[in-house]
Order: structure tokens, then C-alpha cells, then sequence
């Protein structure tokens, strides 16, 4: 799967890729919540094991701010898409296709440096760190790893070197817990194989049909376009990190043709798996939901 070093995303587009509810009070409703109110799930065990950091960098000699990112906002007809209403995933696509080159054409709408409404506020943590020397920094970080798995271990029981290796962690047990749910339910596997069969009579190439994979097939399938793009741009990609590229500059007017593609592709994806996506979404957000509240990741 393609990954991008600058991601942007808008509220939706991350409530989709972590399984934020969208129901309040934090659990993940199946039927669309009219009141849109986000919510995560863990927030208390989160909020207990920033205070934990806290406390611990303090005693190595740092000082660390508590923080948890607000919860999400999404519109009612946001809200329905997520659980998987036809008609409003239909609205929704015909403007954004499957939220990849639309980050492109409609920057002011989505998520990321620069986003006006500042729906992301800044992590205070980030301005403490980026005030110290080299040497400071590199205790800093040495510190706060250790202090983050002490209080990964005290809040869920959990042992983790880092917040990467929690990151890490978290994404191998929810592979391994949708292949067993979500990939196991005979319903979905039946509804993923009439989608699957769908789509090919319409002319697209699939290199699977399980459920899992017929879900995220459009997203990683353009996703790969913005990779392509990225490598071809003459921008070093050293710096983004193993296995990741430093997001391409795509004007607008340049993006445009892509999202037309997208859309195109998103909404024959959508006929085709209506049923699918109306039985599938809610049972992946309730999954996303238990796992966040398991490994307290917010």
C-alpha cells in the first residue's frame, strides 16, 4: 500500500481511516446519528496516559503538556456516509471521488498546514521539543519513548518500546482482527463477491475480492497515482522516512483530470457494492472502535 509522508485528509477521511465514532458519547452507532457529535473511543484511558507522560518527563528533567486531539465534527449527511447510506456516499463521491487527488483540487476543504478553519490544533508538545539544541532534543526524545512505553503499560497493559512500535502494534491486530471478522463473515464475503463480479463486468482489474480489500480498493488504487506522481517530481524522498514519499505539488488545475477519473471510478465502485458498504462500514467502524479503545490510540 502506497504511503504518503504529508497526508490530508478531511474530517471524514480520517474518521474512515481510524474509526472515530460518529455517534455520541463513543460508541459507533450502525444507523446515522442526526446530532453528527464525534467521538473517541479510549479517551479516558488516553487522557490517563498523557498524564502519565507528563508526570514522568518531569521527573526526567522535561516538560511535557498533556494533550488529546479534539473530537472530530461531521455533518449529518457525513455521519450517514460513514455507516454506509447509498445516497449520501453517492453525494458525497460525485464532488470528492474516494478522497485522494480531491485533497489536490480542494485543499481549503481538507485537513493539513495551511487549512484555514484550523481544525487540527498544534500538539504545544511540538514547540517545546523544537526549542532545544541537538543535545537536549536527542535526551528529549530518548525520555519521552521511555515514558511513553511506562505509560502504555500502566493504562492498557501493553509493552511498547515507542510510539511508533504502538502505532505498529495497534495496525498488525487490526489486519489480524478484520481478516478474522470482517473477511470471515459469510454475509460480507458473499456481498464483496457480487461487488467483485460487479466491477469486472464494468472493466476493472482486481487483484482481490475479500471484503477487507474491496473496501479500501479504490483509495489504495488512486492512492498509487499520487505515489507515481510523487517519485516522478524531481523531489528527494529521502527524508520522508522507509517505505514513504514526500507528497507531490499538484495544483488544482492539475489535479482535476485525476479527480475526474476518481469520481468516475468511485461511483461505479459505489453501484456496484451499495449493499456492500451498508453492511460492511458499520461492522469495520465498531471493529475500529473496540481497537482504539484497547490500545488507548486516539
Amino acid at each position: 500500500m502506497p504511503k504518503r509522508s504529508t497526508l490530508v485528509l478531511s474530517a471524514f477521511s480520517l474518521a474512515v481511516l481510524t474509526g472515530c465514532s460518529a455517534a455520541a458519547g463513543g460508541g459507533q452507532a450502525a444507523a446515522p446519528n442526526p446530532q453528527a457529535t464525534t467521538s473517541y473511543a479510549g479517551t479516558d484511558v488516553k487522557r490517563q496516559m498523557e498524564a502519565g507522560i507528563a508526570d514522568c518527563m518531569k521527573k526526567g528533567g522535561f516538560t511535557y503538556i498533556p494533550y488529546l486531539p479534539p473530537p472530530m465534527k461531521l455533518s449529518a449527511a457525513e455521519t450517514q456516509a460513514l455507516n454506509g447510506d447509498y445516497e449520501a456516499m453517492k453525494a458525497r463521491r460525485a464532488k470528492y471521488g474516494f478522497e485522494i487527488f480531491a485533497a489536490f483540487v480542494y485543499p481549503k476543504e481538507f485537513q493539513g498546514p495551511g487549512d484555514p478553519r484550523g481544525k487540527v490544533p498544534t500538539d504545544p508538545n511540538w514547540a517545546i521539543a523544537g526549542k532545544l539544541n541537538e543535545t537536549q532534543a536527542t535526551a528529549y526524545t530518548k525520555v519521552k519513548e521511555a515514558c511513553y512505553g511506562e505509560a502504555v503499560k500502566k493504562t492498557t497493559g501493553k509493552v511498547v518500546t515507542s510510539k511508533r512500535d504502538h502505532s505498529k502494534q495497534m495496525a498488525l491486530k487490526v489486519k489480524q482482527v478484520k481478516a478474522e471478522e470482517l473477511d470471515g463473515d459469510p454475509g460480507l464475503v458473499q456481498s464483496a463477491t457480487a461487488m467483485a463480479d460487479c466491477l469486472k463486468a464494468k472493466g476493472y482489474r482486481l487483484t482481490a475480492a475479500n471484503p477487507v480489500a474491496m473496501e479500501r480498493r479504490g483509495r489504495d488504487e488512486f492512492d498509487a497515482k499520487v505515489e507515481e506522481l510523487a517519485r516522478d517530481d524531481g523531489m528527494p524522498d529521502d527524508q520522508a522516512g522507509e517505505g514513504m514519499f514526500v507528497q507531490p505539488e499538484l495544483e488544482p488545475d492539475k489535479a482535476r483530470p485525476y479527480l475526474n477519473e476518481e469520481i468516475k471510478a468511485s461511483l461505479d465502485d459505489l453501484e456496484c457494492g451499495k449493499d456492500f458498504y451498508r453492511a460492511f462500514l458499520p461492522k469495520q467502524n465498531e471493529l475500529q472502535r473496540r481497537m482504539q479503545e484497547e490500545f488507548a490510540w486516539l
